[in-house]
């Protein structure tokens, strides 16, 4: 894999790198979305489709923040309270709101909290390719494109009378309906958006001002795979879009940011040791190899406890209510700790050496947020 210590781009690490993460998806996408569509029924997620998209893409990046938290013994200390006491008041919280409340408005809670963290990914995103690029001036109004984006298809979503809230391909209630006529008016403004934004981007680059590459090709693609994910009555062609442009280039800023913060250190213990074992050039292999092993040891304790939607024939014990509920909050709980922590470990003002990892002074990129 290329090399990332390049400072002198307007790429996060390299045109290459960024390419395979935000572009690579929609490619890959788009290319087999006509054979999923023709031979998987809309409502259907096979098995082969569920380890790609859900297993590895979904589940996998999940675990990447322990390389960020707790993997990394010195950050672990410096937010000893954040990194180890949270998880144990959120694990309680979700284990009553599945026990002592409900199955649905657990699923629910945990699945609106994915949909901010997966907004909020994005924006983190441009932001990055607003401080490479230098850029001080329009944050408010790449926001408001940005929002209008992710917002508009679930204004759609929430004011169909036919739909529910099946983020997780389950069946739960919406926090908020909106009235059928809502429809019309997102449906409006993404439009005018749209070619608001478009027109102005067009214009900047016949003026000379020169195209923000990456946070275009960023802003493209999130609007592209929130239309696709959120409104597609397709489920395993939805699913597809909305993870792997949400999963792999978080496992990319993991691995490179793990890289070039160890690569002239010496780990201080045996957990950084094996940070920088696997993001050390070449090792990308074994960097997914070692994701992808924690995913699937969790999704089959997913499915035996859990699920059982694959290979109930080989489970032949009940779960009690308290059982249920309680590996239902344990399973959940390292993706909804990713969510919670995504919000503090890629602030850069808040993360020393953070904009060193990405080849930025905090300075220039403080301006650009």
């Amino acid at each position: 894999m290329e090399d990332a210590t390049r400072v002198d781009n307007e790429w996060i690490f390299s045109p290459t790198l960024d390419m395979w993460a935000h572009l690579a998806p929609i490619v890959a996408g788009c290319l087999l979305a006509p054979f999923m569509y023709a031979y998987v029924p809309p409502d259907s997620m096979p098995l082969w489709g569920y380890l790609i998209v859900v297993v590895f893409c979904d589940v996998g990046h999940v675990w990447g923040t322990i390389f960020r938290c707790y993997l990394d013994t010195e950050e672990n200390s410096r937010r000893w309270g954040l990194y180890n006491v949270a998880p144990f008041v959120i694990f309680a919280a979700m284990l009553f709101t599945h026990y002592a409340w409900s199955e649905a408005y657990f699923w629910m809670a945990v699945g609106y909290f994915a949909l901010f963290h997966f907004v909020r990914q994005q924006w983190g995103f441009l932001c990055l390719y607003r401080a490479r690029k230098g850029e001080r001036d329009g944050a408010a109004l790449d926001r408001f494109v940005h929002t209008v984006g992710a917002v508009a298809p679930m204004v759609v979503w929430h004011a169909d009378p036919n739909r529910s809230f099946d983020w997780f391909m389950r069946e739960d209630p919406f926090l908020i309906r909106f009235p059928q006529y809502m429809q019309a008016v997102a449906v409006s403004v993404w439009l005018l958006t749209l070619v608001a934004y478009a027109a102005t981007t067009v214009s900047k680059a016949a003026g000379g001002e020169g195209v923000n590459r990456g946070k275009v090709m960023t802003m493209a693609f999130c609007w592209l795979t929130w239309v696709i994910g959120i409104l597609l009555p397709h489920k395993l062609i939805a699913v597809f879009f909305l993870n792997m442009f949400h999963a792999a280039p978080s496992y990319m800023i993991v691995f490179f940011t793990s890289r070039n913060k160890w690569r002239a250190r010496a780990p201080p213990t045996q957990a950084e040791h094996l940070v920088k074992a696997l993001t050390a050039p070449g090792s990308w292999y074994l960097y997914l190899a070692f994701f992808v092993a924690i995913a699937l040891v969790e999704e089959a304790l997913w499915e035996v406890f859990v699920w059982r939607d694959y290979f109930p024939q080989y489970i032949d014990f009940e779960m009690t209510r308290f059982g249920t509920s309680f590996f239902t909050s344990l399973l959940a709980l390292p993706q909804v700790v990713h969510y919670f922590l995504d919000a503090f470990i890629w602030k850069l003002d808040s993360n020393p050496g953070l904009s060193d990892y990405y080849g930025l002074s905090y300075t220039t990129a403080a301006k650009a947020l």
